[in-house]
């Protein structure tokens, strides 16, 4: 359970970033840490398929001279990794004759290597080069390391088109720049030169028109990416006995799930800034409910949601909250197949907030539950969530326990919501 804790740690931290030099930092140290390994380098195979560039190394002192050395795929152990497209390991890594000494590094005839390939979409990306001196490698490091590269290449191909979308958003803002410095120009000549102006205008609607869509694509890619990783997660915890570790990973699943229906939101609205969180609010339930159709036996769910349009930066928190509290409602308000009632209403107070409320007819929360420091995870990311967002927690539990949300629906500096 410790190593399936470790790996879902690490798919977390390699989902937390689009940075490509923060992810390659990532990869790394997250493989370092879970083979106890001395170094760590990741390769990218070139154009012609023959040649693995190093774009990361964690072997202090001798990243730059890792660095500075390309290897033959043919001709290298971390190159069989790519042949085999298989995890390898190597015991006589310093003293095989396919080591490829790197020119800088000492000789090390005690090298004991693991080899990865990063494979995505049925395509070799490039491999993780593992080593390590305090003992061999074995048949129980391919599970993990088979898991680590699968990671590693998502987490590697979402930085790379992000960096790719980035870059041409970028290009795209700076050709818009341009049309409206030209457009300044043309307007104090607007009576000879009218036909030039026309021309330039219908320019750059047609680059709004192609920014529009390219943010579509980058909500879409994420969203497509987000499945991608719950699906991984579905396929781990079909193989998991145990009820608790089975229930983390289900818990991370619908957590990958509600962050995706975000961007699904987003891509299939006209309004790419914002979200209808009042439909989102339905879908989500009605998600979670499906989920947990076998305990949610008997137990009726009422939704009542306002169309309040939210900003992704609100939308997403707000989302995870929802996920936490109807999925501990529904875990642990009706026990022994109790029936009974979830409410989830969405709407707006007097003063202008938004109120999102979570409420159900079962046992309480208990004694010694304190939302302000709560001890479960769940509880504690709503926590974290509502001071991410300012919002202001309340909880009545009597009759109908209930947990309310109040938070302003925009975030500061940011215009009318």
């Amino acid at each position: 359970m410790h190593l399936r804790s470790q790996l879902l740690q690490i798919a977390r931290k390699l989902t937390m970033s689009l940075d490509p030099a923060e992810v390659l930092h990532q990869i790394t140290a997250s493989a370092r840490e879970l083979f106890s390994a001395d170094g760590c380098a990741v390769y990218m195979l070139g154009d012609d398929s023959r040649t693995l560039h190093p774009v990361s190394a964690s072997e202090p002192p001798y990243d730059d001279a890792i660095l500075s050395a390309c290897l033959d795929v043919s001709h290298s152990l971390t190159g069989r990794a790519v042949l085999e497209r298989r995890v390898v390991i190597f015991s006589d890594a310093g003293t095989n004759p396919l080591g490829a000494k790197v020119v800088g590094t000492p000789d090390d005839p005690d090298q004991r290597l693991l080899a990865a390939p990063l494979i995505l979409e049925d395509r070799v990306l490039g491999a993780l080069s593992i080593g390590r001196h305090a003992a061999d490698f074995t048949q129980e490091d391919f599970e993990p390391a088979e898991a680590l590269a699968i990671y590693a290449a998502i987490a590697l191909k979402n930085a790379r088109t992000h960096a790719a979308l980035q870059r041409e958003v970028e290009e795209r803002t700076r050709v818009e720049m341009a049309l409206r410095e030209m457009n300044e120009l043309l307007e104090h000549r607007v009576e000879e030169r009218t036909a030039d102006l026309e021309i330039a205008n219908e320019a750059l609607a047609a680059s709004l028109r192609e920014k529009e869509l390219l943010l579509k694509e980058i909500h879409h890619r994420v969203k497509n990416n987000l499945q991608v990783i719950s699906s991984l997660l579905s396929l781990q915890t079909d193989r998991i006995t145990d009820p608790r570790a089975h229930e983390i990973l289900r818990e991370s699943q619908h957590r990958v799930r509600s962050m995706a229906l975000i961007h699904e939101k987003l891509y299939r609205s006209p309004d790419l800034a914002r979200v209808n969180f009042g439909e989102y609010v339905h879908d989500l339930a009605a998600f979670l409910f499906r989920s947990f159709r076998s305990s949610s036996q008997g137990i009726v769910l009422h939704v009542e949601a306002e169309p309040i349009h939210l900003p992704v930066d609100i939308a997403m928190p707000c989302g995870l909250i929802l996920n936490e509290l109807v999925s501990n409602a529904l875990k642990h308000a009706f026990p022994n197949g109790q029936a009974g009632k979830i409410t989830v209403t969405l709407g707006r107070t007097d003063d202008g907030l938004a109120r999102l409320t979570v409420a159900d007819t079962g046992v309480g929360l208990g004694a010694g539950v304190n939302l302000q420091q709560p001890e479960t995870l769940g509880l504690q990311l709503v926590a974290m969530l509502a001071e991410q967002i300012d919002a202001t927690i309340g909880v009545v539990s009597q009759d109908v326990t209930q947990i309310t949300i109040t938070f302003a629906p925009r975030m500061q500096a940011q215009g009318t919501a």
